[in-house]
């Protein structure tokens, strides 16, 4: 038997540099971080805009987000768009919103392309 080289193999040498090369979280995704108004919260006063802070800068040409009311009717608002200094955040406007249980539904694409959707709700109490 042969005393192992003490010189690496050539497959070991590529396979370090090719790890050394992969960008971190390369398969990471846009998950959010917070929202304003927060997830389950009961307000009194209506929002006037609506907060979505995710993990990942997003690309918002791409992204989506939609705002039903709780009889399911769409509330109407203005295209998110990124939040002021950070990629990684969207912002829209509402409009007044009365009384009643909102849910928000989000589809955002990172920049490494990778599609996340979800849902947070919120109450306008009296």
């Amino acid at each position: 038997m042969r005393p192992a080289s003490p010189v690496p193999s050539k497959r070991r040498v590529l396979t370090a540099l090719f790890a050394l090369l992969l960008p971190a979280g390369a398969d990471a995704h846009a998950m959010l971080l917070r929202s304003d108004p927060p997830d389950g919260a009961q307000i009194k006063t209506p929002p006037a805009r609506l907060v979505l802070q995710f993990t990942e800068p997003l690309e918002p040409r791409f992204s989506r987000v939609e705002v039903t009311g709780g009889a399911g009717n769409l509330i109407a608002l203005t295209p998110p768009r990124p939040q002021s200094n950070d990629a990684s955040g969207l912002v829209a406007a509402l409009p007044p919103l009365g009384v009643g249980q909102y849910q928000v539904r989000w589809t955002v694409i990172s920049i490494d392309l990778h599609r996340t959707t979800g849902t947070v709700g919120f109450t306008v109490t009296p």
